[in-house]
């Protein structure tokens, strides 16, 4: 049987990550133009990338610039002696952009919480910039000891649909008038893969597009449009309908050729996993577990042939003219919103303020 021909792209994420293994895995190889170093470290998986050209941008469907991704499956966990690692390696990388913003301790920065705070899985930024230890307003007051502080401004914008304005605009006023050094903007993102639900943290210094891993562009949040650098900050809550399809296939194909792999070459006795089966830092035993073209197309037929991104782009052809391509989030976001709000602002307290740290940055 002829290969049937590749499906167009109609991948959305916000994950510069997931941009570059999608193109990796349609056109084999590196990106030209991309920087990339990683780093593993107690649980987590620190990826720095650098998009330095048009041609790399043009390919990925991303800004020029550089992005921060930190992956953890323990942050789906309530583990409370985890979380603090994640705060102190997460501080540490918003120093790095801070400090290559050129800002000093005694500049301002403004915090904007992006999203709807009445919708959970998009109640991310509202929730942070209320964590948010904010201190301009005591700068210049009499009988109030600032040091050790910079100031600091926050706001929720709040969403077109509810205030009637651009949030860009919006955002863009506040700059002019409050003339900060540098702007963070935080929000919730759409993610490519399930594994990446809750358990990953990008940061970026190409500002943000409020909408648009829904598909609406709205006025960009950038150093160009606003005049400052801006500190993108978002955690994926949302995936759409055919990941979930696509990821289940890709999971239900890796089970069968395990199994039928162990039929072939039993565990050893004793064992009810295989020793290669032991979870890794970022995917799931079975997803590792990759079995052949053979037995894929013997599987699951036609969809066999095809791969994960051509599957899931069939799935987005079939699931949207009938509108059942739905954006689904997991049923435990109410807990994930309150404990993921709380670590990120205590990372951005602790990358502000030089006088809060890893000892006392709960009080903030």
């Amino acid at each position: 049987m002829e290969r049937p021909l590749a499906f167009p792209d109609l991948m959305r994420t916000d994950l510069a990550l997931e941009a570059r293994e999608a193109v990796r895995a349609r056109d084999g190889g590196d990106v030209d133009g991309v920087e990339v170093d990683v780093e593993e470290e107690d649980g987590m998986r620190i990826t720095r990338m650098e998009i330095r050209t048009d041609a790399a941008a043009d390919r990925l469907g991303k800004a020029k610039g550089r992005y921060t991704t930190l992956e953890a499956p323990r942050l789906r966990e309530e583990d409370r002696t985890f979380l603090p690692r994640v705060v102190d390696r997460l501080a540490s990388e918003m120093h790095r952009y801070f400090a290559d913003f050129g800002i000093g301790p005694d500049d301002l920065v403004l915090v904007v919480g992006l999203g709807n705070r009445d919708v959970t899985p998009d109640a991310l930024g509202p929730e942070v910039v209320a964590r948010v230890h904010v201190t301009n307003h005591l700068f210049g007051a009499e009988g109030v000891d600032v040091s050790g502080f910079r100031p600091v401004a926050a706001v929720a914008p709040g969403v077109l649909g509810t205030t009637g304005i651009e949030t860009g605009e919006i955002v863009a006023a506040l700059a002019r008038a409050v003339a900060p050094r540098a702007i963070v903007a935080v929000d919730a993102l759409r993610a490519h893969r399930l594994d990446r639900l809750h358990t990953t943290v990008q940061l970026s210094d190409t500002g943000i597009v409020p909408g648009s891993g829904l598909g609406m562009k709205r006025r960009p949040l950038t150093r160009e449009e606003l005049g400052v650098p801006v500190l993108a900050v978002g955690i994926p809550t949302v995936v759409d309908a055919a990941t979930i399809v696509a990821d289940t296939l890709h999971v239900l194909e890796r089970s069968i050729g395990r199994q039928l792999s162990w039929e072939a070459d039993p565990p050893p006795r004793g064992r009810l996993v295989s020793p290669d089966a032991l979870p890794g830092i970022t995917s799931s035993p079975i997803r590792e577990s990759k079995p052949t073209s053979e037995v894929r197309q013997a599987i699951l037929g036609f969809l066999g042939e095809l791969s994960d991104d051509e599957r899931r782009s069939l799935f987005v052809e079939v699931l949207g003219p009938v509108e059942y391509n739905f954006i689904v989030t997991p049923k435990d976001i109410d807990a994930f919103i309150d404990r993921a709000a709380t670590f990120l602002a205590a990372a951005l307290n602790r990358a502000l303020h030089p006088d809060v740290t890893a000892d006392n940055y709960g009080v903030f």
